[in-house]
């Protein structure tokens, strides 16, 4: 049988869930021994989500990446590959140019390599179409890299995450292990790849202190807010409106033992306090795009919860204040930033990152805002995505 047929063969196998971890091991051999990385890398990305507790295949994987990456032929498989109907070369020079600016040697705020090409990659898969293998395995080269430049931030090893079969995934970090459930499908594929998503959260964490205090506001099912707990020792506070994603953070608070550092709040942070209607369309956990006090979803779905300006609830002294604020919730940022006046001007708080779309002119009222108060605010890891440092 010819390599073409015996990686079709494995494909298949593994797309019908029949393939074993010694066959995919001994064609992705071949693969490398014929100088096809890329089909190697396909068939281990494939095989190391469909057989996720084999530790052959996440070892043999991460041995694939780093043979590659010593020889310098990691970030040139794109230009290896045949011509292609896409512009997917001229989107990778005009994406180095725009993150150049940002992160590169010359960068408003430099990074390493590591870094510099996870934010690359990542934003590069943002336009190639998930079908296509070429995304899955540039996001597994994205992947990579973003591990890598975990390492650097924390000074520490990061293994490759690592699925359970108790429907966990766990997140090694130096000797610390964050531990989350697999609620959902696309939680674990999140889980799986988390190094690919989010660089800059990772690298703004890792800067974090044991006494710091984080408020995570859309902490989702708590990936973030955990990390920054179990990892730095901080103490968080996880703010979630969506109730299956406050059940999920508390199962993750649980798997952790993470109950004195970590605590999960079901309300909406807003521009104003009180009860107010949060909308939604998916009801699964580590669903995102729920809506406070904001036009109804066209399924009309909807709970109502407590609201709270930030201000008020600092004044309240129901959470510490905090030094460091993370701000995910796909819509309403103006309204949070609109009432935190009093906290964006105490010099306590050091740093946000938030995620805002510049395009809606009230968040780019908000942004002025905060920079009004003392930030030097810039992009991370793609154009949504800021981290505002104290100056």
């Amino acid at each position: 049988m010819s390599l073409d047929q015996q990686i079709d063969a494995v494909a298949a196998n593994l797309k019908g869930k029949t393939a074993t971890e010694t066959e995919c091991l001994h064609v992705t051999r071949r693969c490398m021994a014929a100088g096809r990385p890329f089909d190697a890398l396909l068939l281990l990305d494939m095989a190391v989500i469909r057989l996720p507790r084999s530790a052959a295949l996440r070892t043999e994987l991460v041995s694939v990446l780093q043979s590659l990456e010593t020889s310098g032929s990691l970030d040139t498989l794109i230009d290896r590959l045949p011509p292609r109907g896409d512009p997917v070369r001229q989107w990778r020079s005009d994406l180095t140019q725009k993150f150049g600016a940002h992160h590169g040697p010359d960068g408003a705020r430099p990074a390493s390599a590591h870094f510099f090409q996870s934010v690359l990659l990542k934003n590069l898969c943002q336009l190639i179409p998930q079908e296509q293998p070429l995304w899955q395995v540039l996001l597994r080269i994205c992947e990579h890299h973003g591990r890598r430049a975990a390492e650097e931030a924390f000074g520490v090893p990061v293994a490759a995450p690592t699925a359970h079969a108790d429907r966990t995934v766990s997140l090694a970090i130096g000797p610390k292990t964050a531990r989350f459930g697999i609620t959902s499908n696309s939680i674990g594929f999140e889980l799986l790849y988390f190094y690919a998503f989010e660089p800059g959260i990772i690298r703004w964490i890792a800067g974090f202190d044991a006494q710091d205090v984080l408020l995570d506001i859309g902490a989702n099912v708590g990936k973030y807010a955990l990390l920054a707990a179990v990892v730095q020792g901080c103490r968080t506070y996880a703010v979630e409106p969506f109730t299956p994603n406050v059940e999920a953070l508390k199962q993750n608070i649980a798997h952790n033992g993470a109950g004195d550092r970590v605590s999960a709040h079901r309300w909406a942070i807003s521009d104003r306090t009180g009860e107010g209607r949060l909308s939604y369309e998916k009801s699964t956990a580590g669903a995102a795009a729920q809506n406070f006090d904001e036009p109804s979803t066209e399924t009309g779905k909807a709970e109502i919860i407590p609201g709270y300006r930030l201000d008020d609830l600092l004044e309240s002294r129901q959470i510490e204040f905090p030094h460091h604020i993370k701000i995910d919730v796909d819509g309403t940022e103006h309204r949070i930033i609109g009432g935190m006046e009093k906290t964006l001007s105490d010099p306590r708080l050091k740093s946000i990152r938030l995620e805002i779309r510049l395009a809606d002119p009230r968040n780019q009222t908000a942004l002025a805002r905060i920079r009004a108060r003392g930030f030097d605010c810039a992009v991370d890891d793609d154009e949504k995505n800021w981290l505002c440092l104290r100056r």
